[in-house]
């Protein structure tokens, strides 16, 4: 699951870390997924990355509970 942090993020900061996840979900299979691709297509830190989720597999989790 998604740390505190992430919840507690603007709607706006949240869509645009999910918008990037399936942007990069979509592009290669997910062992082949880079974090560095997600943060800089989300526009932030990897630091933040790691505030908000412990690995991609939590981004992915959450990906898919925001869009099924």
């Amino acid at each position: 699951m998604p740390k505190e942090t992430f919840l507690k993020l603007p709607e706006e900061k949240k869509n645009k870390i999910i918008k990037a996840a399936k942007k990069e979900f979509e592009r290669v299979p997910f062992e082949q997924t880079s974090i560095k691709n997600i943060v800089e297509d989300a526009d932030i830190a990897r630091g933040s990355f790691y505030q908000y989720f412990d690995s991609k597999e939590d981004l992915l989790r959450i990906y898919l509970k925001y869009t099924f």
